[in-house]
Order: structure tokens, then sequence, then C-alpha cells
């Protein structure tokens, strides 16, 4: 049995006659006739009765016609949904955001891509740099928000924005009214700063920025990582 002699089928059990369908099909009569007989001798039923005055069906042939007409919708069907997975318009996203982005990026790129894609199922996910790059090199999702740098030749990387490192100063501190704090003028202030566990990669960047400045940071406490979209290192 072949799609095509399904779609045959509908078009003469629709107008009960070869010639017509024939003509419908963009076929001659005898290649219609012929495509109908093999469909039936795959079947093993006779579907229609014809004459040389009329054709009509076979109570198997009207059960058939049903079947045939659902066979084809749900072809169609499965066509049209694989091609919308293959581009993108359903299916699962699965995303990694940080704890930072995930309160200051998410909002916005879950609202406009549910707009845009309704029938796109998305899997939200927290956590930090490393544990995105590992779910990322083993599949466990698609796309990770995570901070630079990232040296992993698998992975297609592409920076969208520049965060601000900022220190949060007490109103009463020397420095609280500059409108900009160099990196060096905290050289020998007490710092509550990110454990290393929560965000590695900033925590890195920050240690290694500190000593180009030229000096070790003088970390004090350790606090939970705040949520919002700037990096800050509070200063008591």
């Amino acid at each position: 049995m072949e799609l095509r002699q399904l779609k045959y089928f509908i078009t003469v059990a629709e107008t009960l006659h070869f010639g017509r369908a024939a003509e419908a099909l963009h076929l001659s009569q005898p290649g219609l006739t012929k495509q109908i007989q093999a469909l039936e001798d795959s079947l093993g039923v006779q579907l229609l009765e014809r004459t040389k005055h009329w054709v009509r069906l076979t109570i198997a042939g009207q059960k058939f016609l049903e079947t045939a007409h659902r066979i084809l919708q749900e072809v169609e069907q499965g066509i049209q949904v694989t091609r919308q997975i293959a581009d993108g318009e359903m299916g699962r996203l699965k995303i990694g955001f940080t704890e930072a982005t995930l309160f200051s990026l998410a909002p916005d790129i879950i609202k406009t891509y549910r707009e845009r894609y309704p029938q796109v199922e998305l899997i939200i996910t927290s956590g930090g740099t490393e544990t995105h790059v590992q779910a990322l090199c083993t599949h466990q999702i698609d796309i990770g928000f995570v901070y630079l740098p990232i040296r992993e030749p698998s992975l297609a990387i592409r920076p969208l924005f520049e965060e601000a490192y900022v220190a949060a100063l007490p109103t009463s501190h020397r420095l609280a009214h500059q409108k900009q704090v160099t990196l060096s003028s905290l050289a020998n202030e007490p710092l509550i700063f990110y454990p290393r566990s929560l965000a590695p990669v900033l925590y890195a960047n920050f240690i290694k920025c500190c000593e180009q400045a030229g000096f070790v940071p003088n970390v004090v406490q350790e606090a939970e990582l705040a949520s919002n979209s700037h990096f800050e290192t509070f200063v008591l």
C-alpha cells in the first residue's frame, strides 16, 4: 500500500467516477484503475463495485474511506510537526541561567520567546557557570547564560553584554561620595564577597583583577549570590 493509492482511492470514492477522478488526479483512466486494483490486492478486499455505468463503495470500502482520510490527515500533521520542530517552532528548549541572569535577563527573554514560539516548551534551570558548561557538553541543556571566559572548544560562544563591578559602600565611608571608585582604592578595605563555590568564574575574575591592580583582596565575609544584574562587592 502506498500513500498515493490512498489519495487515488479517496478521489474515486468521492466522485464515484473513474473518468472524473483520473482527470482531477492528472492520470490516465487505465492507470488509475490499475492503482485501485493494486490497493485492493494489497488489502485483500474489494473496495469498489463498478460496471460500465456506475461505481459505488462496498461496505468495506465505506469503512476504509474513513481510515484513508484519517491516515492522510495524520501523515500531513506529522509532516507539519516535523517541519516545525526542525524550524524551532515546536518541541522543547532547555535553558540554563546563572542566579543573576535568572532575575535580570530571563523574564524578558522567556516572555519574548513564548510570544514568538508558543508551541515550544521552555525548561528553565539555574546554576553556576561551570554547572552550565558541563550541562551543555553533556546535552542536558540547549542554551546556557554564563560568565566568560569559557575555554571549551566544543561550545559556540557569543558575548551578549558586559556587567559592571559595583562596590556597595556605607554612606559614611570615605569613598561613598566619589563618582567612580578604582579597584586599587579598595586594597586595604575589608570586603564581603561571593563564595568561590557559587560563582567560581566571577570569583576568579575578581581575584585576577585585584592582583592586576597590585593587591590581594581582604575578604572577611562571604555571602550568598545576590539576585541583581550587577556584580557587587560590599565594603565594610
